[in-house]
């Protein structure tokens, strides 16, 4: 704590100076100066704090750190305790603080030198106002921040005054203090600025250089005599100071333990009286206790008493309840029994649909398998009949040959003539097969239509032979199609194309919202016309060849097609990497056992409305999301439109995959034949419904419900 001679002199100094909101450094200062303004009630933001003292930075006038005791309402600009926390500034902070120190000097010198404080302090011929200046410099002992300015300014003493610590938060890379007319005109020796003495006018006659030297050199030693002097003045009287706050710490201390003293016996006293009323307060409580024990069992007796009637009313009521209860419930089983038989009823008649429906199927796929089993005998009896004419008429021309080179010509030109005749024969009767098979699946697609309308129709089959063609790689790759026109759509096949070429393939799903002209084939179609021819033979191609083709395919179907589609292409390599571009909501994915590896991503303006490719569109194959993909042995890729994605979880497609044979021809129709059947039921969970929901849809309010669309994929099995 500052001595009140300390905290006196600075409260004089600031008041003398006008300085308007400055802070007062304690709170012993008299009323006289009241008058200054305070920063302590503008919550500043605390530097360190220890028990009852914080420190703060007072960034408003001086710019410099105090101490401030929150019980007791005093400040002071020195720590409090040896102890205190280091106050730590950041660079900025520091920097904004110094420039308000050199602001408040540069103002206290502006105010010293229009009230001559200078003046009155050094007792000079002017007077100024104010008895208290004049009283504080005829003390015996300096202020304790003048001693800091000693001290700093000549480093002479290890402790720093009061003033010195002040201004510590000034960095020490900074140029030296700025001298002030105020420090100049008290204490000359304490600036490094050299007093210049008036000289005679006549000093320099007839006085030589020697002379003059000397007497300069005199001059300097006797005034460094003088300072040093006053230096060592200074020292005592801080020093004494320093013994006069030790004696009043002290003097606070002692009273501080005979504060303590008193307020231990206070508390020992009012220990005395609460035991008192407590043990008062004890005897009363007992008695009221027993007083509420004698009501309480009265109380109880009552109380069992209404309980047990209650109780006995309670059964009766309880009885007649579990006699309406038996009713009732043998009524519900009654009509629950009845319900279920109903329900039983329903699944049998559902299970013998679905039985119907997949023995047709399974009669359909025997048929398919019979045929295809019966053209590959004729063809391989075909080529074993031409095989045997082939070998008869080499060995007719070898002895042809030895007979004469005429009969050898006239033999050759026979068996030229046996071997179109076999070609023409064999093509032939592959041309009957095809027309056969087509025959066949015309009439199980009318079939299909008449029962379900979810049947493929014969045109469809057509055109899917003629754009699907499998084809066995050296790398084992199974590859194989199933499209499912909407229901609405069987008559003219959908809007849903694919094509396979090698071990190319894609899948170019119609959009159904798009303009269409009469009488032009729809783009899709195109797409998967001409995606064949541009491919090569669907083998080794890379991402930007998929690109290039895809652009030259829709540039023709822009010419020559109708409407817009979206388009998914992939390839398999001969080292075993998928690569696929995406344009659009179909997806191609890969699954390995029982979970998804890798999958393309969907390219879409809004909901519902994919990127897409047409004469109109700014979709282009340069915006395609690309994929590539190192497959495993048994790894299964599976691209489809939307009408699969849509209906259908990951989870869900995963299972449904991994059901049934794992050929890649029953692998997609058991893909396709789901999906339908999740679009046609109005309450089952699928993507689609919960994306709906999400955008506002009022059909799919519930989040629930099948997407009824064309439905197209494409698998391919590697092994």
């Amino acid at each position: 704590m500052k001595s009140p001679l300390s905290l006196l002199a600075v409260s004089a100094l600031i008041s003398s100076f006008h300085v308007s909101g400055a802070f007062t450094p304690s709170s012993s200062i008299s009323k006289g100066f009241s008058q200054v303004s305070t920063a302590l009630f503008s919550a500043p933001e605390p530097l360190g704090t220890e028990g009852e003292w914080t420190a703060y930075l007072d960034e408003e006038t001086t710019g410099v750190v105090y101490y401030f005791n929150t019980q007791t309402g005093e400040s002071r600009w020195e720590p409090p305790t040896d102890t205190f926390p280091s106050v730590y500034l950041k660079p900025s902070r520091r920097k904004k603080a110094e420039a308000k120190q050199e602001e408040y000097f540069e103002k206290m010198e502006e105010e010293e030198m229009e009230a001559g404080l200078v003046g009155k302090l050094l007792g000079s011929s002017k007077k100024r106002e104010g008895q208290q200046t004049e009283e504080l410099l005829k003390e015996e002992e300096e202020p304790e921040w003048i001693k800091g300015m000693l001290e700093k300014k000549y480093a002479q003493e290890e402790k720093q005054g009061f003033f010195s610590r002040l201004l510590n938060t000034r960095s020490e890379a900074a140029p030296a203090p700025k001298k002030t007319p105020f420090l100049d005109n008290v204490f000359q020796s304490m600036t490094e600025k050299k007093v210049e003495k008036p000289e005679p006018f006549f000093a320099d006659v007839g006085e030589s250089e020697s002379e003059k030297a000397a007497r300069i050199a005199e001059e300097e030693r006797i005034e460094a005599a003088r300072v040093k002097a006053e230096a060592e003045k200074v020292r005592k009287q801080e020093e004494q100071l320093r013994k006069q706050e030790e004696e009043r710490r002290k003097q606070e201390e002692q009273l501080r333990k005979q504060e303590e003293k008193r307020a231990l016996e206070a508390r020992s006293k009012a220990k005395q009286e609460a035991d008192k009323r407590k043990a008062a307060e004890a005897k009363k409580q007992a008695k009221a206790r027993a007083k509420a024990k004698q009501e309480e069992d009265r109380r109880k007796a009552a109380e069992a008493k209404k309980q047990a009637e209650a109780k006995a009313k309670a059964k009766q009521e309880e009885d007649r309840r579990k006699a309406a209860e038996a009713k009732k419930q043998a009524k519900a089983e009654a009509q629950a029994k009845k319900q279920a038989e109903e329900e039983r009823k329903m699944r049998e008649l559902v299970r013998k649909a679905e039985a119907e429906q997949k023995a047709e199927a399974d009669m359909l796929a025997a048929e398919e398998r019979r045929a295809e089993q019966e053209a590959r005998k004729a063809e391989v009896a075909e080529a074993k009949r031409i095989a045997a004419e082939e070998r008869k008429a080499a060995a007719e021309a070898k002895r042809a040959e030895q007979e004469a080179r005429k009969a050898e010509a006239a033999e050759a030109k026979r068996i030229a003539e046996e071997e179109r005749k076999a070609a023409a024969e064999a093509k032939r009767a592959e041309q009957e097969a095809r027309k056969a098979e087509a025959a066949e699946a015309k009439r199980v697609a009318e079939e299909q239509r008449l029962a379900s309308a979810e049947a493929k129709p014969a045109s469809v089959a057509a055109e899917e032979q003629n754009i699907v063609e499998e084809k066995i790689t050296p790398i084992k790759v199974d590859i194989a199609s199933c499209v499912l026109p909407h229901p609405s759509k069987i008559l003219w096949g959908g809007e849903d194309a694919v094509f396979t070429k090698g071990r190319t393939f894609g899948v170019f799903d119609g959009v159904s919202g798009a303009d269409k002209l009469d009488g032009k084939p729809l783009y899709s179609k195109m797409l998967a016309r001409q995606m064949p021819k541009l491919v090569g033979n669907g083998k080794e191609l890379a991402i930007k060849d998929m690109q290039d083709n895809l652009l030259a395919a829709a540039e023709i179907a822009d010419k020559k097609a109708t409407g817009a589609s979206t388009a998914i292409v992939a390839c398999i390599t001969d080292d075993g990497v998928l690569r696929a571009v995406n344009l659009g909501d179909s997806v191609c994915v890969v699954i390995r056992g029982d979970r998804i590896v890798a999958k393309t991503v969907e390219i879409i303006h809004y909901f519902d409305c994919p990127y897409q490719l047409s004469d109109i569109s700014p979709d282009r194959p340069r915006d395609v999301r690309k994929l590539s993909f190192e497959l495993m042995r048994g790894d299964i890729v599976l691209m489809g439109s939307d009408g699969i994605f849509d209906n259908l979880g990951d989870s869900e497609l995963v299972q449904v995959v991994n059901s049934g044979p794992a050929k890649a021809g029953a692998i997609a129709k058991r893909v396709s034949d789901r999906s339908r059947k999740v679009s046609l039921n109005s309450k089952a969970p699928t993507p689609y419904a919960t994306l709906a929901k999400r955008w506002g849809d009022p059909k799919f309010q519930d989040g629930l419900g099948g997407k009824v669309d064309d439905i197209s994929c494409v698998v391919a099995r590697y092994d």
